[in-house]
């Protein structure tokens, strides 16, 4: 694949006038040819994805990324799934019983559980789904940054680097527990279409397809999660800015437009959610509790080979440290944006430092105390509707690298270029960096958990008898609040064998029922308890055997735990039913 020189890099005889940048409305690089090429890199994203997240791809069905948040999003595809298909109501979904709206909790994933739904008609299992979907998000996500970056740039030189930053790296890695993080090519798509709809505004060409492609990618992203949603939107605004004197009447009539349409969708799956912040239920109250949820440019995953040893450190906030190669060649790609005579080059830079400044400054978010506590992004947070709303704000660095790719693309263009005319070369110049974007975020999957449904789930899957379950230990506040609240994952992927409904749950936002419900269920095997469950529609009770050192260690006794019936120890758990 040859790899193009910009019009300031043509060679031209010796006093021969300089060649002039095209118009801002030039055509860009046929569509049926870009569109390939981005195919052939989503492709290439695959085996990428397969090899840096090896052996995933070998442990489909068992595998996670963690133990907490992936057990619970393939709950979220299951219980999507089963409802769809007739299961039961898509909203009030089984967790948090008996509160209503739960699926609104936390990331519907209904862009990838509908899509994966024909995959479950078939056997594959949530986990493997999930897993299936995570290197998807990771190829996708590849082919999305190839696509903005070759459209923006003309280059594949700037594609290509575009695709490594905005699906590997150290940020990709450490996204790769929460799917919704890594299924973010929406973001490049919107981003693209904006850029192809000035181009054909400029032109005088239709635009129906810039405006159908931004319409489709954010409303399918915010499906996906809210967040890669709202970062699309983010990210198109911020090309349209750039553009904004080429978009003219008719390319900002078309944008207006484009924008309407995304509303009035993102609206209707917004619905669930104001009726859950309708209820008094805040995802976050005080700055307090963002404040570890920042982006970390200082450190990385500790699994990564390349500079785990050096930069890794445990931690909450997301540890997106960019790494030598892509820091280097935007370093590079700035100064030759900075100095060119070249107005297309001047463009592409200045779209990327717009996109690298904004994604810097909303992945940054606030805290409560500290330095990030004086971050500008203080009064966003505390005066601007809608941004209490968003916990992880690191998530908005996917801004920041489609900005970073377009640098560092620019660097390795210009490299490459001062190396050689010749495009075997150039192209040997832009795989060096692509594989030092992908080393440099490779971290081992060798010691991820494995994740089953225990036997007492698969047992109640063949119970006749309805009535949902209540699993024990429950919440314990104190020392041991983080471990019970990390166990409930387990408990909450459990029920995709039954689908019982059950007062545990694991999700963005805690309820304040589950921590009272847990107070008063310490009292078990008490009448009064046990009427309370039988309100609840609760029929079974689950004691796992790490309830040990907890106040339900005594039900591991089925004489301390009469009335309840004993209906079986299986794996270390036993299973009661309420008389």
């Amino acid at each position: 694949m040859a790899i193009e020189a910009s019009p300031s890099e043509v060679p031209r005889p010796a006093g021969s006038e300089p060649v002039r940048p095209d118009p801002p409305g030039r055509p860009g690089p046929n569509a049926s040819t870009v569109l390939l090429e981005t195919a052939v890199v989503t492709l290439v994203g695959v085996l990428l994805a397969l090899g840096t997240t090896w052996p995933l791809a070998a442990n489909l069905s068992t595998m996670a990324a963690d133990v907490a948040d992936a057990p619970f999003q393939a709950w979220t595809i299951d219980h999507v799934q089963w409802s769809l298909t007739g299961g039961g109501p898509l909203w009030d979904a089984t967790i948090f019983a008996p509160n209503r709206n739960t699926l609104a909790y936390s990331d519907s994933l209904l862009g990838i559980a509908v899509p994966l739904l024909p995959l479950r008609l078939l056997g594959l299992g949530p986990l493997a789904q999930l897993n299936l979907a995570l290197l998807l998000g990771i190829a996708t996500s590849a082919g999305g940054g190839y696509l903005f970056g070759r459209v923006v740039s003309g280059r594949r030189t700037v594609g290509a680097v575009t695709a490594a930053a905005f699906a590997f790296g150290a940020f990709g890695t450490a996204s790769t527990a929460q799917v919704h993080a890594t299924v973010h090519v929406g973001v490049a798509v919107a981003a693209t279409a904006v850029w192809w709809l000035a181009d054909r505004a400029a032109r005088g060409a239709p635009r129906t397809a810039p405006v159908v492609a931004l319409v489709v990618a954010v409303v399918w992203q915010a499906s996906v999660s809210f967040y890669p949603g709202a970062y699309a939107l983010v990210a198109a605004g911020l090309v349209a800015a750039v553009r904004w004197r080429d978009l003219g009447r008719r390319g900002r009539t078309g944008l207006g437009l484009a924008l309407l349409a995304c509303g009035l969708g993102c609206g209707l799956l917004l619905l669930p959610y104001l009726e859950v912040l309708g209820e008094g239920r805040d995802f976050v109250r005080a700055a307090d509790e963002v404040g570890n949820l920042g982006i970390d440019l200082t450190r990385v995953d500790p699994r990564l080979v390349v500079w785990g040893d050096a930069l890794g450190k445990e931690g909450f906030s997301l540890a997106a440290f960019p790494g030598v190669t892509l820091i280097g060649l935007s370093l590079v790609g700035a100064a030759r944006g900075l100095r060119s005579d070249d107005r297309g080059t001047r463009r592409v830079v200045l779209a990327g430092l717009v996109l690298l400044g904004v994604g810097l400054f909303l992945a940054i978010g606030t805290a409560g105390e500290g330095w990030r506590a004086w971050s500008p992004y203080r009064l966003l947070f505390e005066y601007v509707p809608g941004f209490k709303v968003i916990r992880a704000a690191a998530r908005a660095w996917v801004i920041g690298l489609l900005g970073v790719g377009l640098l560092a693309g620019t660097g390795c263009a210009a490299i490459a270029s001062a190396v050689s005319r010749r495009g075997a070369a150039r192209m040997a110049v832009a795989a060096v960096a692509v594989a030092g974007v992908v080393v440099e975020g490779f971290g081992s999957w060798d010691d991820r958990p494995m994740i089953e449904v225990s036997a007492v789930d698969r047992v109640l899957a063949e119970v006749p008898a309805e009535g949902g379950v209540l699993y024990l230990p429950a919440l314990v506040p104190g020392p041991l609040a983080l471990a019970t609240t990390f166990s409930q994952p387990a408990n909450v992927y459990g029920t995709t064998a039954h689908h019982r409904i059950t007062p545990n749950g694991y999700s963005g936002l805690a309820p304040k029922e589950w921590p009272a419900i847990s107070e008063r269920m310490r009292a078990l095997p008490s009448p009064t308890t046990l009427d309370e469950l039988r309100e609840i529609g609760v029929r079974f009770v689950v004691v796992r055997a790490s309830v040990a050192g907890t106040p339900w260690e005594p039900l591991l006794d089925p004489a301390e735990a009469a009335p309840l019936v004993l209906l079986g120890r299986y794996g270390g758990d036993l299973l009661y039913e309420l008389p």
